[in-house]
Parts: structure tokens; sequence; C-alpha cells
């Protein structure tokens, strides 16, 4: 893919992770371009990491950052990867959503049409049942992100993906419980 690309448009390329490449992005462009110690944190259909470190990229082997995995809740529901109650599993786009229909009483149909947008607009109109989700979902991923911030010495966390169009929807409760953990 790399080669290709560079000989189409005769500029360097390079080719990475994903959630790597949006950490760096934020460092050459974007919210953490002064900071030597970030976690770049995308919230969409998963939840990942990638952490910037003494100015360096964390990479372990490509296995740093999988903060989705981490489980929150013992027990818990199905995850991709095999586990039970991963962060991903409880706090993720799809996940919110599907709390939301279950605990709304959502008939199958109102549920297909359910997103975590859509969850999000409840809980800025006032709904309880989304508000409830909703807290749970932040809190799970408030305590993940506050103990990834205590290990690595991480001074900014940056949060992107789709979940964060939610605004301060996401952002103002997401800030306040990391700050008591």
């Amino acid at each position: 893919l790399r080669r290709p690309v560079a000989m189409a448009t005769g500029l360097p390329v390079a080719v990475g992770h994903d959630v790597r490449a949006g950490l760096l992005a934020e460092c050459w462009l974007g919210a953490a371009t002064d900071c030597s110690d970030v976690a770049f944190v995308p919230i969409g259909t998963g939840v990942a990491a990638a952490l910037l470190v003494d100015g360096r990229e964390l990479v372990a082997g490509g296995f740093a950052g999988e903060i989705g995995h981490v489980v929150v809740v013992p027990d818990g529901p199905a995850c991709g990867c095999g586990g039970r109650g991963c962060l991903e599993a409880v706090a993720a786009a799809p996940a919110i959503a599907r709390a939301y229909a279950q605990r709304a009483g959502l008939d199958p149909a109102a549920a297909a049409g359910c997103d975590a947008q859509a969850v999000a607009a409840l809980v800025a109109a006032g709904d309880q049942v989304a508000d409830a989700v909703w807290t749970e979902a932040v809190d799970h991923l408030a305590r993940v992100l506050a103990t990834v911030a205590l290990a690595a010495g991480t001074q900014q966390i940056v949060v992107g993906g789709g979940l964060a169009q939610a605004g301060e929807v996401l952002l103002s409760p997401l800030q306040a419980r990391i700050k008591t953990y």
C-alpha cells in the first residue's frame, strides 16, 4: 500500500496502526502538540488507546493500548475478543446502544434504530434510563483512563472517535470522573 500511494502522490508515505496514527496526528497537528506524555483514546465501535511516554510512542509488540479489553464487569456482557465484561463490551458505542435498548424495553425494530448518538441526545434531554446507561459507561471509561494515566504518567488524554461527537455530554462527566479516580 505504501509504495503505490507514494508513487502516485510523489510524497513520503507511512502505513501504521490506526490508533497510533491518530496519536501522532494529535501530537503533530491537534490537541496534544506540546505534550510528551499523552494518551489518545478513540471511542466508537471499540475502545483503544495509543500512548506517548517521554515523547516516544509506546508499542510493546503491538499490544500497548488495548484498554478495550480490560475487564471492568466480571462476568459481564460478551466481548468480541471472546472475554466477558471488557471495557469495550460496556462502554463502546454499540454497547451503550444495546444497554439502552435493553433497559428501555425497546422492541427489536426500535432497538435496531438506536445508536449511541441517540442515547447521548436522550441524556441531554433528561431521559433517566439513558442517563443511567451513560453514567455507567462513562464511569467504566473513567476508571480505566485514570489507571492508564497513573500507570503511564499521562499528562493529557485526548478523546476521539465517533462517541466523541457527543461533545460535552461525554467529555464533561468523563473529565470529572477521571479526576475523582
